[in-house]
């Protein structure tokens, strides 16, 4: 999943938040902490993903979300951005990427 999402993210503040994957497998990432402002290849334009969602996820997704926004507030220039898309995605939950149109689409 960490891959997908790696593909799909504007960055991967939500990405690492569980620590359910082994972010040693990248050389030079080797911690949850090295992710921390990476960037994502932005699929989906400026929209980020969180996979998995549960109700057992519901504070840390709202509190990631919080984290996301103020990231991209502060990052914006002038600070005219509109603020990200954050997907939540289920497991029983299945979504189309078009990479062109940079869109996400439940399906």
């Amino acid at each position: 999943m960490f891959a997908i999402v790696l593909c799909l993210t504007l960055i991967l503040i939500c990405v690492v938040q569980k620590e359910w994957d082994d972010p040693s497998v990248v050389p030079g990432k080797e911690t949850y902490g090295d992710w921390k402002d990476a960037s994502g290849l932005c699929a989906i334009g400026t929209a980020s993903v969180f996979p998995h969602m549960a109700d057992e996820w519901t504070d840390l997704a709202d509190r990631k979300t919080k984290e996301l926004l103020e990231y991209t507030s502060a990052s914006s220039s002038g600070g005219t951005a509109s603020p990200p898309t954050v997907f939540f995605i289920r497991d029983d939950q299945a979504y189309a990427v078009d990479g062109r149109q940079k869109s996400i689409t439940k399906l």
